[in-house]
């Protein structure tokens, strides 16, 4: 867990929507992901791209809102 006191960096912000493609498989996740500072939108069928997307951009500067991934 973070300390409180330490401010998070709104660069590193993400909205992620999360959906299961099928009940008896819960590992199994689809959805969409916005990172907050650049715009840029992904739309995921796995986990694994969407670990992919949050990597490529914790270790990117952010470009300008609005470009599509």
């Amino acid at each position: 867990m973070i300390p409180p006191d330490i401010p998070l960096k709104p660069e590193l912000a993400f909205v992620v929507q999360l959906q299961t493609v099928d009940p008896m498989h819960p590992e199994l996740l689809s959805g969409r992901i916005e990172h907050i500072a650049s715009g840029q939108i992904l739309r995921f069928q796995s986990l694994q791209e969407l670990h992919a997307f949050m990597g490529r951009h914790a270790a990117a500067p952010a470009r300008p809102r609005g470009d599509e991934v």
